[in-house]
């Protein structure tokens, strides 16, 4: 999905979702989402070292479910 919004090599693209999905970038997106509202999980789990995966699940839903025009 994310090949069809943005061009360049394979390098430039590399480098490019290296940028968009560093720890502190998702890190970012779980706190403004306030997704740990959201999220279930047994008391074992240690929820803040998982952040990443909430937050690429979040994104993954947006680009699967959301118009166009907010994926854009």
């Amino acid at each position: 999905m994310l090949l069809q919004r943005i061009s360049g090599t394979g390098t430039q693209l590399q480098h490019a979702l290296g940028k968009m999905f560093k720890p502190e970038q998702m890190e970012q997106l779980f706190a403004c989402f306030d997704l740990d509202r959201y999220i279930r999980y047994d008391v074992d789990f240690d929820a803040a070292r998982h952040r990443h995966v909430f937050a690429f699940g979040l994104l993954g839903w947006l680009c699967q479910h959301a118009p166009d025009d907010v994926v854009n």
